[in-house]
């Protein structure tokens, strides 16, 4: 960097533009004046020489320092081009990063739903699960209800049995003792004798064959015997102890009366009435009744029916057009 110098050339006093004038008759004041602006003169050189010898040297160290700070500069160019390199790479790393960031989190969202899904359908599941155990449940408890209906079915089947067996055992007997009776009959009663096996032969002919849920106006329901609604569930017994009983459920839900009648024959629909007859010898006798109709004794249309809702009725579809005429009053809930 150049530097403008001012420098003030005084040569030999003699050859100073005043010194012409001097001459022996100049003063003493005057010369002291001259010695001083002499010296003066001397001062302001040395010290114009010094701030050259200062500015000169101030000029290299600062070239020098410049020199030195140019490099450093350069050097810090240098580092600063590769902080940015490194900076570009780090923010293209950056943005990498984010992209599998975003990516991630689109994962977890889809994740997320899908789990939601999932557990959507789980308790659906369980819902499905719940509803089969208590099906299920159901299942067991039915099954337990049938096979309770059903032992208690066999225990009465096997009561039935007995009693049946029991009748039978009775009404061997009974004729035993009719025929032993009969054989020692008198000429004079042979007429009622023949009316008597007439009417036992009528009756045996309307007696109730096979399992069925109803009885028509002049058959009769011996004692010993059912009759069962359609679908087995609804039961009308003539029990030997005389007591006529409707059972479903596994329990007595009806009997005619309280009192026990071993000698009771059966009953029968007669002239649209329900009577029950003992086993007196020669002659029945009307030991109860509903006396709640009174139709043609020949009437087809009268009829007692065992029905699946529990009840037991008496019906004529002839001249009450199907109006029930009694009933046991027994239905099922």
């Amino acid at each position: 960097m150049p530097v403008e110098t001012h420098q003030t050339n005084y040569k030999d006093d003699d050859k100073h533009p005043i010194s012409p004038f001097l001459n022996d008759q100049t003063s003493t004041s005057e010369k002291a004046k001259l010695k001083r602006e002499k010296e003066k003169r001397a001062i302001e050189v040395a010290q114009a020489e010094l701030r050259e010898k200062l500015l000169k040297q101030n000029v290299e160290t600062l070239q020098e320092t410049c020199g030195d700070q140019k490099g450093e500069i350069k050097e810090l160019k240098g580092k600063l081009n590769e902080d940015e390199k490194k900076l570009q790479k780090l923010q293209s790393e950056l943005s990498e990063c984010r992209k599998k960031i975003l990516e991630m989190q689109e994962k977890l969202d889809k994740h997320e739903k899908e789990t939601q899904e999932m557990q959507a359908k789980l308790h659906e599941h369980e819902k499905e699960n719940q509803k089969l155990r208590n099906a299920q449940d159901k299942f067991e408890q039915k099954s337990k209800e049938l096979q309770a209906e059903r032992d208690n079915y066999e225990n009465e089947s096997r009561q039935y049995k007995d009693e049946k067996d029991e009748a039978e055992k009775s009404v061997k007997k009974i004729e035993r003792t009719r025929r032993e009776d009969l054989e020692t009959l008198s000429f004079e009663h042979k007429s009622e004798v023949f009316k008597l096996k007439t009417e036992i032969a009528s009756i045996e002919n309307r007696r109730i064959k096979g399992r069925k849920s109803t009885l028509s106006n002049g058959q009769w329901l011996m004692v010993g015997e059912s009759l069962f609604s359609p679908d087995g569930s609804v039961e009308l017994r003539m029990q030997t102890d005389g007591k006529i009983a409707v059972y479903w459920g596994g329990s007595c839900r009806f009997q005619n009366t309280r009192d026990q009648r071993p000698d009771i024959k059966g009953i029968t629909l007669e002239g649209g009435n329900l009577v029950m007859y003992d086993t007196t010898f020669l002659m029945s006798q009307a030991v109860w009744q509903i006396n709640r109709a009174s139709v043609d004794a020949d009437s087809e249309g009268v009829f007692l029916s065992v029905q699946d809702d529990g009840n037991v009725v008496l019906c004529d579809v002839v001249l009450y057009k199907g109006t029930e005429l009694w009933s046991t009053n027994t239905k099922k809930p």
